[in-house]
């Protein structure tokens, strides 16, 4: 029992370490994802010529890329978690699949705006940014989920713990119980048969 509490701490230490790099590079994404907003504005409020709408498209695409890796790796990470729980529901497990199949369904969308021709600047821009949405939103339900894993986790470990201190109890009502029931039996005379 003991060993499982152990290996379920130690993933829910490794998911808690991962989130903490995982916010800080995600902010660091949603600060190129702002920039790449504020160059969009300022390039509308310029009326500029399309060429300058690629490297606004380009931005997008490579905000997908690092979007996506961190999506991908968010649902990796919570997957592990949940397998690390020997009593996750059905329900939970359902979840976890389902946050995988979202991060491989913006793979694939990712690979195709990949492959989109670049000289429909329009279209590339308009599929770029609506991806970049997608995915991010797709982030955040798996960092959500992710929560709701770890509050699973402590509300098993903290179910472990009073299953290990009732069962310390019991153990150590069972000696008091067994040493008096010794004593009784000497006072009576009850002899130990010993087998040879």
């Amino acid at each position: 029992m003991r060993e499982g509490l152990d290996e379920v701490s130690s993933a829910n230490t490794r998911y808690v370490n991962y989130l903490t790099q995982s916010s800080i590079s995600l902010q660091i994404l949603l600060k190129q994802v702002d920039e790449t907003g504020r160059r969009l504005a300022a390039l509308n409020a310029s009326h500029a010529a399309a060429p300058a709408y690629v490297e606004i498209a380009d931005d997008y695409v490579r905000n997908a890329q690092q979007l996506w890796a961190d999506l991908n790796r968010n649902a990796d990470e919570v997957a592990m978690l949940v397998e690390s729980l020997p009593s996750a529901s059905d329900e939970i497990r359902s979840r976890s699949e389902e946050d995988q199949q979202r991060a491989k369904t913006q793979w694939t969308a990712l690979q195709q705006l990949l492959r989109m021709d670049r000289t429909d600047t329009q279209k590339r821009f308009d599929t770029a940014k609506e991806l970049s949405e997608s995915i991010l939103g797709a982030d955040v339900g798996s960092i959500r989920f992710g929560d709701d894993v770890m509050h699973l986790v402590d509300e098993w470990r903290s179910s472990r713990g009073r299953l290990n201190t009732v069962l310390g109890w019991t153990v150590s009502v069972f000696v008091v119980i067994g040493a008096i029931l010794g004593v009784v039996a000497a006072f009576v005379g009850v002899e130990v048969e010993h087998g040879e």
